[in-house]
């Protein structure tokens, strides 16, 4: 995460509408977002899901947001959030972007 500066991400809190919001593509502020440790989820060549590593553990509520893909459905507890990556770092999602995250999201 070198590259500094302000990226749009989409987050996903639990009981709650996704939305964006701009974020300093700093380590500090994205564990901030996630309430610790960050642990990243690949999508596609552009796409990551970033969530807290520990949240089971520390027991986060759990987020009735799923994300599906072809993998299958992955479950998470507490806030994650969308982000795009470019060549090894973090960068802004486009329009383009957050339509296919919220496309990966399958509310229970």
């Amino acid at each position: 995460m070198s590259k500094s500066g302000l990226i749009k991400v989409l987050i996903v809190e639990p009981s709650k509408e996704p939305y964006c919001l701009e974020v300093e593509n700093d380590l500090k502020p994205m564990q901030k977002i996630v309430g610790g440790y960050l642990e990243s989820v690949t999508l596609s060549n552009r796409l990551v899901v970033l969530c807290n590593e520990d949240g089971l553990s520390l027991g986060l509520p759990k987020n009735n947001a799923f994300v599906r893909g072809q993998w299958g459905v992955v479950s998470f507890v507490g806030t994650y959030f969308f982000v795009a990556h470019e060549g090894g770092e973090f960068a802004s999602l486009t329009d383009e972007d957050i339509t296919q995250c919220l496309s990966f999201i399958y509310p229970q």
